[in-house]
């Protein structure tokens, strides 16, 4: 059966680099607060400072996420299932009132479930932006994943995620 390339935690997480570029336009933006400031000769105030910090903090997350790809992607641990997609289903969740909206998707895979929210960037397949497809049930795979469990059930994360092609 020939697979078709969906995701590859290697290749295509973009946490990493969007918490990069995220950190280097507060950088900018810090630079350019600061460049004014010396030209009129003003202090820097707890604004800069905060938003120097703000900056820093948004650099070690991106080196956060960078470590936790690398780390995942070679993951000894990691297992791989294969079969038809089964009780496939998606759900919306509204929290903090009705402000944050998560479109959970989950299914079944030679026993093994898996479940994530679509719209979050992370560092696992989560089935949303340029590697988006519509699933359904039936449909084969073959995933590869690393088994974990949070708050007593599993959260197993999806490093290849491949699609059978006719």
């Amino acid at each position: 059966m020939n697979y078709e390339l969906i995701y590859d935690i290697a290749q295509d997480s973009q946490a990493p680099k969007l918490a990069f570029l995220f950190g280097a336009a507060l950088a900018v933006a810090t630079g350019l607060w600061v460049l004014y400031l010396r030209i009129r000769a003003l202090p820097l105030h707890a604004g800069v400072k905060f938003l120097g910090a703000l900056t820093g903090i948004i650099f070690l997350l991106g080196g956060g996420y960078d470590a936790e790809q690398r780390y995942l992607a070679g993951n000894k641990s990691a297992r791989q299932v294969e079969g038809p997609i089964t009780g496939y289903w998606t759900r919306l969740e509204t929290r903090s009132g009705e402000q944050e909206t998560y479109e959970w998707e989950g299914f079944i895979v030679g026993g093994v479930p898996f479940v994530y929210a679509r719209n979050v960037e992370q560092n696992a397949f989560h089935n949303a932006g340029e590697n988006s497809v519509v699933l359904a049930d039936g449909m084969q795979a073959r995933i590869r994943y690393v088994p974990l469990v949070r708050d007593g059930r599993p959260d197993n994360q999806i490093l290849v995620f491949e699609l059978a092609r006719p």
